[in-house]
């Protein structure tokens, strides 16, 4: 059954042909996990875990920190030299957006700090009837721009889940849910988020929501190819979702079996052939299946980004660098 898939190859946000073939795949195409340790360290000029990328041009936006720590930094491939950007006294930073000339930080307190083209930090403060309980901050792991409003989306203690929408007054109103929410992704038709059981989906940029499915899998991240009908899901125990009709229905693409139960998961979607997770594990399309793999690192990955042939990998302190 992995010949009908054979020599298909996904890109990041590239549009795909023979999805029929994909849909294919079945458990027995997934690779054993293989440890690789052909890799490269690049040292951070900071302390603390990569949270997010945001690859931009010729240059790396990278945000993270432990414990209080928070860093935001801007690394020029070309030439091999950080910027960092004071962000004073916050807490830690797990998210970065970009809305204009400007950026948005997701804080692990439910907030934001706003950064202009002039790269000043200034910290967001929502009104009192914004905000939320003080027992329900989460981190905000996730962000989308609709009509030039941000969505970001959070959770962070298995239970509880937020969603975050961006006035026209410059406030967030937030949505609140009993399940821990975690990543958001859309398409022309569509805005999706999920989380521990549960897929919403929104066709007014996330003015109403609506409960697509409620399953015992923990969903961790979605993403689509550019033309927004191909999607992709991963799971906490590394199991990664395809689907062919924009969202609307989801098939098991590849299942690690019991390679991640003890401690590996997969964080993020970072790419339409990429997946990221703790203690080095990968899962990447090779050729004609999902291979699962383990770089011989005890980083834990929550973020990926690609130049050329290479693939920067967001470790605590440090960057995995891999040939494509």
């Amino acid at each position: 059954m992995c010949k009908i898939a054979k020599n298909l190859r996904f890109k990041r946000l590239s549009a795909m042909s023979l999805w029929v073939a994909v849909l294919a795949l079945t458990v027995s195409c997934a690779k054993k996990i293989e440890k690789v340790d052909n890799y490269e360290v690049l040292e951070l000029p900071v302390d603390g875990q990569i949270r997010d990328l945001l690859p931009e041009g010729d240059s790396l936006w990278i945000v993270g920190g432990d414990h209080g720590s928070p860093f935001f930094l801007n690394y020029h491939i070309s030439r091999g030299e950080f910027r960092i950007v004071d962000v004073g006294d916050f807490p830690d930073i797990y998210s970065i957006s970009r809305n204009g000339d400007g950026f948005y930080l997701g804080l692990e307190t439910s907030d934001l700090l706003i950064v202009d083209g002039n790269l000043n930090v200034t910290p967001h403060y929502t009104e009192e009837k914004y905000w939320i309980n003080q027992q329900h901050k989460q981190p905000l792991r996730d962000a989308v721009v609709a009509d030039s409003l941000h969505i970001f989306v959070g959770g962070g203690d298995l239970r509880f889940g937020v969603i975050r929408k961006g006035l026209d007054d410059g406030q967030f109103v937030q949505s609140e849910y009993m399940n821990d929410l975690r990543g958001i992704a859309q398409n022309d038709n569509w805005m999706y988020v999920v989380g521990n059981g549960i897929i919403l989906r929104s066709g007014d940029n996330g003015e109403t929501w609506e409960r697509r499915e409620s399953t015992p899998a923990f969903y961790t991240s979605m993403i689509f190819d550019e033309s927004g009908r191909f999607g992709y899901m991963c799971t906490f125990n590394g199991d990664l979702y395809s689907s062919d009709d924009y969202g609307q229905s989801w098939d098991l693409s590849a299942r690690a079996q019991k390679f991640f139960k003890d401690g590996y998961f997969l964080e993020r979607m970072a790419y339409t052939d990429l997946a990221v997770g703790n203690n080095g594990s990968i899962a990447r399309w090779n050729d004609d299946e999902w291979q699962f793999e383990m770089l011989d690192v005890k980083d834990d990955f929550y973020d990926a980004a690609k130049f050329g042939n290479r693939t920067f990998f967001g470790g605590n302190g440090r960057l995995i660098i891999t040939a494509n």
